[in-house]
């Protein structure tokens, strides 16, 4: 048992330093581009993204306007966001996202997740 020890701990810190990359950060709430992979959508107006696993982290590029924004997925709001800047949307498992920005005059960006849960 314990020579298969020291294997356990450096496979347990591979998949510590690999789970924020994974599945996103808090200290990507908002600001400089995230890395999209198979758990992360990153988009903007007009474009789109896609997510292989759920649950699915979508940030969103804001539009360049003139102040905060608000931004609603699916019909729901997701909260107001600074222009330019890259907003954390949260994660989801619904199978397509409709994201707009009310009042603004910008294409919507969607967001397709090809899992949606069935594993």
């Amino acid at each position: 048992m314990l020579n298969k020890t020291p294997g356990l701990i450096v496979a347990l810190l591979v998949i510590a330093s690999t789970t924020n990359t994974a599945f996103g950060s808090d200290q990507d709430n908002m600001g400089a581009a995230p890395t999209p992979n198979m758990f992360t959508a990153v988009v903007e107006p007009g474009k789109g993204g896609n997510c292989l696993l759920t649950p699915c982290r979508v940030y969103y590029r804001m539009p360049d306007l003139n102040a905060p924004a608000k931004v609603v997925v699916n019909n729901l709001p997701a909260g107001t966001f600074e222009p330019g800047k890259y907003a954390d949307l949260g994660s989801f498992n619904d199978p397509t996202l409709r994201i707009t920005v009310p009042g603004a005059d910008v294409p919507t960006a969607y967001v397709n997740i090809s899992d949606s849960g069935n594993f």
